[in-house]
């Protein structure tokens, strides 16, 4: 079967933004929005939420699901659809050792709420890695750890998360929620029945090298969730990033841009003249196809 890249135009959706509604070294930052003081807390008080898939308001994010290594059974990250077939993540996810990192990589990606402990999801389907960035476990290149992900058949029922390359300053501010399956949330590591998201943080500013500053609480193994924001025109959430990095142990719920944990910018480049890895991830989904 035929599908298209989830992918929508700038221009259907800019206008219909909601606004206002991890790594302690920053360079070049750039504020993008006024603080907000019902989020300006240092507080480390856990406020992510169980996030049930089955209701109207959060059903589109049942395409996001839990990514493990084969050989191996455990779930060691999340990732999400972005076609039928194609699942974006975090390239840590995939690769213990990074420098090591292989196309062909097999993983088994798991999707579709269930809420029973035996079988959490309702689908599991193997994979293989078919492109990542240049991410070599350093801090200064974790704006390109990201891994893109084929099924070797398509997921069926769920809708995938149009990816969005919105403009800088149309992400002032930016009310937006992340979700996945962190570890300190499982009894153990294949507890993974629930899905927890952060569903009332912001956008805090950017950093050179394309990161979103972001004060959503994410931890260890929600590596590879992304940062969606909601469109009211078109009804629907749309990814403008993905985890990158926490600072410290990622319920930092700080303004302070010092504090804030850091994810993967899709946001082209074209425009002042380079390629962004938002643009390498882009053309990395159009070259692969379902079948």
């Amino acid at each position: 079967m035929k599908t298209t890249t989830a992918v929508t135009t700038i221009a259907m959706i800019l206008s219909s933004f909601s606004a206002n509604a991890a790594c302690p070294q920053r360079t070049s930052v750039a504020a993008i929005g006024a603080m907000s003081q019902q989020l300006d807390t240092t507080s480390h008080q856990d406020f992510r939420q169980r996030v049930d898939r089955t209701s109207d308001k959060y059903q589109q994010l049942n395409s996001i699901g839990s990514i493990s290594r084969i050989p191996g059974a455990a779930y060691v990250g999340s990732g999400f659809m972005v076609s039928p077939c194609l699942v974006l993540t975090n390239k840590h996810v995939p690769f213990v050792e990074v420098e090591k990192a292989r196309k062909g990589a097999q993983v088994n990606f798991s999707v579709g709420q269930t809420g029973q402990s035996s079988q959490p999801f309702s689908q599991s389907i193997n994979g293989s890695v078919v492109d990542f960035g240049g991410y070599d476990g350093r801090s200064s290149s974790s704006s390109a750890d990201w891994a893109l992900v084929k099924l070797n058949k398509s997921v069926v029922n769920i809708q995938p998360i149009p990816l969005l390359q919105p403009r800088w300053d149309l992400l002032t501010n930016a009310h937006v929620i992340t979700a996945g399956f962190p570890g300190n949330k499982r009894a153990d590591r294949n507890d993974v029945k629930d899905m927890w998201g952060d569903l009332d943080c912001q956008i805090i500013g950017q950093a050179e090298g394309g990161f979103l500053m972001h004060n959503c609480q994410t931890t260890h193994g929600q590596s590879g969730g992304p940062l969606l924001s909601w469109s009211k025109s078109q009804n629907r959430y749309f990814a403008v990033g993905m985890f990158s990095e926490q600072y410290d142990d990622g319920l930092s719920r700080s303004m302070d841009r010092g504090k804030a944990n850091n994810a993967i910018s899709f946001v082209s480049g074209r425009d002042i003249g380079f390629e962004s890895e938002g643009d390498k991830i882009l053309k990395a989904i159009a070259a692969n196809k379902c079948d």
